[in-house]
């Protein structure tokens, strides 16, 4: 999926349409692989990015 434009942009796109009707304040992405799923949606959705992962493990 990652490595088809389309691909992501269709599954951004549907995150964001099963989202939507929340409400949502921000995007929270957990671990590696959710921190590019979850900036695409934060982007997306115009919101922020919060990235969680494991103590000692997150850049400062």
């Amino acid at each position: 999926m990652l490595a088809d434009p389309a691909a992501l942009r269709a599954t951004v796109t549907h995150m964001a349409e099963a989202l939507g009707h929340h409400g949502p304040e921000g995007i929270v992405a957990i671990e590696s692989r959710g921190f590019l799923l979850g900036s695409a949606l934060a982007m997306h959705m115009h919101l922020p990015l919060v990235l969680a992962r494991k103590p000692g493990k997150l850049a400062r």
